[in-house]
């Protein structure tokens, strides 16, 4: 019985009460561990970082309840639509992020991509359509988790600066 409800206090401390998937503690702790993993064998490593576009335009416009679907919605079609080897995280507010191991720039690109027109496309129960931007990265072997999602995170915000729903 207390194996069960430490498993338990492990999922609560490693992942977000709303979405169900990793937290941001949890996020670095996996990061940590696959950066060291790609340092010692010179495998390949990518981070897309991405958020919904003009989310607090829904929150005042819907409620925060509606809000609140949207992000498990999205979680639930990205889940759907990433590797299972791929680490899925809530990074805080409408922004996510994913390594996506053993993968090169141009492959973290295309899965940006695919993702960016799937979300377009994607007809949400309670809002109609939404849009993402995305900011896409690769590890590099003098990187911190700080360096290389600054880079990330730059390229998010040209993504938004270029007018929202693209990949940069």
């Amino acid at each position: 019985m207390q194996y069960l409800h430490n498993i338990e206090l492990v999922k609560i401390a490693e992942t977000d009460a709303l979405t169900g998937i990793y937290n941001k503690a949890k996020f670095n702790q996996e990061y940590a561990r696959l950066a060291d993993h790609a340092k010692a064998t010179s495998l390949n490593l990518a981070v897309i970082m991405f958020d919904i576009d003009d989310f607090k335009a829904i929150n005042d416009n819907f409620g925060h309840l509606v809000g609140d679907q949207v992000l498990k919605e999205l979680t639930a079609i990205v889940r759907r639509n990433i590797n299972k080897t791929d680490i899925f995280a809530r990074w805080g507010g409408e922004e996510f992020v994913i390594i996506l191991p053993n993968s090169q720039l141009e492959e973290a690109m295309k899965v940006a991509q695919r993702l960016r027109m799937i979300v377009s496309e994607h007809q949400f129960q309670t809002t109609g359509q939404i849009t993402c931007s995305f900011g896409v990265g690769s590890f590099k072997h003098d990187d911190t988790l700080d360096t290389l999602l600054h880079r990330v995170d730059e390229r998010l915000y040209r993504a938004k600066k270029s007018g929202k729903n693209r990949v940069e």
